[in-house]
C-alpha cells in the first residue's frame, strides 16, 4: 500500500490522518503530502490500521503516538 492510498482509505479528518501517518514514519507532514508514492511495508500497514481504529474509538492521538 502507498501513502497516497492508505490516506484515503483511512475515515479520519485529513489532518488527523496525516500527523498519524507522520508520526508512525517519523517524518512530518509535508513529507508525506509530498511523497504520495512511497510503499508502506506491511508492519507500518497494520500499524496505522491499528492506530486509525484507536483514534476512532476517541482516544487522544498523543496517546497512540506517545508524543504530546
Amino acid at each position: 500500500m502507498y501513502i497516497a492510498d492508505a490516506l484515503q482509505e483511512a475515515t479520519l479528518p485529513a489532518l488527523e490522518r496525516e500527523v498519524l501517518l507522520a508520526s508512525l514514519l517519523k517524518k512530518n507532514r509535508a513529507w508525506i503530502l509530498a511523497h504520495g508514492e512511497h510503499a508502506l511495508s506491511t508492519a507500518e500497514e497494520h500499524t496505522f490500521h491499528a492506530w486509525i481504529s484507536r483514534r476512532k474509538n476517541h482516544e487522544p492521538i498523543a496517546y497512540i503516538t506517545g508524543k504530546k
